[in-house]
Formats: C-alpha cells, structure tokens, sequence
C-alpha cells in the first residue's frame, strides 16, 4: 500500500559536539514500481501531500506494467529542473540565438524558484501572478520585464503540452499587465543635427563597456542607417559585410528577430567607412566582443551627456537604442520611402507595425499640406470675376440707394 515515511540523518551536535539523531524535515513517498518492487521517491513536507504522490506514481507503474498508461503520467514526479532542461535543448535546436535562450530560461528559473514550484503539478496560475505582482510592488521589477517573465513561462508551458508532458496550460489565463498609462514615455527620432553631435562627442570620449569612442560611433552609424538592434550588431563578424558593387551587411538566422536571415543595403558611405574598420579584421570573430549590448541603453546615454543630447526632452520622449530604430525608419518614410519598401527595410511582418515607428512632426505635415494643388487658377479668377460683377450690380440695385422717394 502507498505510504510515505520520513527519513533520519546523523549529525553533530555544535554544543555537545556528540553525534545526534536528527528527522528530515521531506517526507518520502513509497511505492511499487513497475517490477513490483518497492521505491522511494522525495515527496513534500507534508505528509499527506507525500501520501498522494506515493498512490499516483504506483498508479502509473501499474498503468504502464499493462500497457494502458498516460503519456502524461509519466511526468508528472519528473523535477522540473529536468523538463526545463529539456526545454532549453528545444530552443537551441531551434537557431535561437545564445542570448535570447539563457535570458527565456532564467526568467522561468526565476518563477519557478520564486513559485516553489517542484513538479508539473505545482503550477497554478494565481501564484505566478502573485509571485510578479509582489516582484512589481516591490520595485524589482517594472511592468513591461513582468509581461516579459510571464511570456517566457507560458512558452514554456506550452511546450509542456505539446510535448504531452502536461494535460494544459495552468497559466494560459494569466494575462499581461498594461503598460501603457499616464506615465508611460514613447522613443523619439532624433535629429540629424542631434546624431552629428552624437557621433561627434562619441569619437572623441573614452571606451565604454570595453568599446573605444571611435567604434561606438560606427555602432551609432550603423544603427540610424540600418534599424539594427544592439544584440544584432554585436553579432556581426567582417563576414557579414558585403562591400563591393552593391553594399549589403547581412543578420544571420540565429541572431534575428523574425528567425530569417536577414540582409540589408547600405548607404556607399557607410560602406566605405566599414570597409576601413574591418579591413585586417580576422573573419569569424565579432567586430565588438563582449556583452555590451546588454547596456547599450546606458552607453548611449552617457554618450548623449557629452554630446549635450537631453535623453527625456519635454515631451517625455526617451533617446535610447532603439530609438536608432525609430529614427532609421521615420527618415526613410520623409525621403519618399512608403508601403511595402519601406515594410521590407524595417523587417516588419505587416505594414500597421511599421506606422508605429514613424514619427511624424508640425514641419512634416504643413510642407505636406504645401504639396497640395490648393485651388485651380481658372476657379481663383472666376470668383474673382464673380465678386466684381455681384458689386456692380449691388450698386445698380435700386433697393441699395439710399433715397427710395
């Protein structure tokens, strides 16, 4: 018959230094396994808790013994340090990029740890809501990096199901936390004086995050030229650039966001830029080693204090690296570059996504309004011809003199 039993250890005493008798504070669920012996497995601190995973894992030997088992049972006293394990397998054979692999499980871990969870079966989704909720009061964490952790756990739970590790998805009812209120803040485009006075004060400021001044300029170059993410550019090697005829810089799968390899033109003088900064480069090594992409934000920023760039300007828009996005778009679209063009350069899936990253200003719209025909020559002079003869005859009009006698 199931049953659990708690298990004892020896140990010494720091006060009598004699050895002592000391009870686990886990239980032990125990079982008979598919041989018809008895097993042990760890349960919980709770007894009766122990007692009912002892009579599903012997409910499963006996399913499997004859043949009738749930493919999901088996799983179900699996850790889930094991099936996350498993998960991160799944990704990197997928192309993921290392980055985005270790920060999707480390975010679950986080959850996991934070949750208690131990097992399959732990999940629920009001503790990972509460668990982010008290991360959020507690200052820990913002809004947009709790929607962040709560995507990363149900992909992961997700793949539980389709694996058919898990029945359902425990947190698919979760739902992200808006992020966007009275305090939320928008990237702007930034100007192209702005960008001169960036590049120039970048050349000429001490390395940051183990990158001289004159590579982050070409960093910021390649960015408002290209719409290239930080994490992309720091996965470029001399390989990646195509310099001759015409000029292109290619993303592999890998490292893109879209999981596509992706190949961009550049302009003839930022190609020819590139083609001295890499020339004696060795091929497959990066051009910017390191993890500095995990602050560009903050190089970026320390690099618009010395350019005297406000990084929040007095609409309570931000300036960071991704504004270089932002930025790369917004120009294409003011020198002409509309509809599918311009959706295939930003890399977007639908053109609604890329509307969201073109910033549009007064300047913009009254030159648009001053490319308009405004009204016909022949209409401007008919009411012109019109207003005179309406005088003239207002002034022959017998009921507009003054003596009616």
């Amino acid at each position: 018959m199931p049953s659990a039993r708690r298990k004892y250890y020896w140990a010494k005493d720091p006060n009598t230094g004699s050895r002592v008798k000391k009870r686990r504070s886990k239980w032990y669920a125990r079982y008979k396994g598919e041989d018809g012996q008895w097993k042990e497995r760890p349960g919980y601190t709770d007894k009766e808790a122990t007692v009912r995973l002892a009579r599903r894992l012997e409910k499963g030997a006996a399913q499997r013994r004859e043949g009738i088992a749930d493919p999901v049972e088996q799983y179900r006293a699996t850790p889930l340090t094991e099936h996350l394990h498993d998960f991160r397998l799944s990704l990197e054979s997928k192309n993921n990029g290392e980055d985005h692999v270790e920060r999707t499980v480390t975010r679950i871990q986080k959850i996991i740890d934070g949750c208690n969870f131990r097992f399959i079966p732990d999940i629920t989704g009001d503790r990972v809501a509460n668990y982010l909720a008290a991360k959020r009061r507690a200052g820990g964490i913002g809004k947009q990096t709790s929607n962040y952790y709560l995507k990363a756990m149900r992909q992961f739970c997700r793949w539980l199901v389709r694996e058919r590790r898990a029945q359902f998805n425990a947190i698919e009812h979760v739902n992200v936390v808006p992020t966007m209120d009275e305090n939320s803040r928008s990237r702007r485009a930034c100007t192209d004086e702005e960008f001169e006075l960036l590049v120039n004060a970048a050349q000429r400021a001490d390395d940051r995050h183990t990158v001289p001044g004159k590579q982050r300029a070409a960093i910021y170059i390649l960015a408002i030229n290209t719409g290239l993410r930080a994490s992309k550019i720091a996965s470029l090697a001399p390989e990646s650039f195509s310099l001759g005829g015409h000029p292109t810089v290619t993303v592999a799968t890998a490292y893109s966001k879209r999981r596509k390899r992706d190949t961009l033109p550049l302009h003839p003088e930022v190609a020819k830029l590139f083609h001295e900064l890499i020339e004696g480069q060795p091929e497959g090594e990066r051009l910017w080693p390191g993890r500095w992409h995990r602050r560009a934000a903050e190089m970026l920023k320390q690099d618009l204090k010395i350019a005297g760039i406000p990084y929040i300007d007095e609409q309570g828009q931000i300036f960071d690296f991704h504004a270089f996005r932002h930025t790369h778009i917004t120009s294409l679209h003011r020198h002409g570059t509309y509809g599918a063009n311009l959706q295939r350069l930003a890399r977007h899936s639908t053109y609604a996504l890329t509307e969201r990253y073109t910033h549009t200003e007064d300047g913009d719209l009254i030159q648009a309004v001053g490319q308009l025909c405004g009204v016909p020559r022949t209409a401007a002079t008919s009411r012109v011809d019109t207003d005179v003869d309406t005088v003239n005859s207002d002034d022959r009009n017998p009921l507009n003199q003054k003596d009616l006698s």
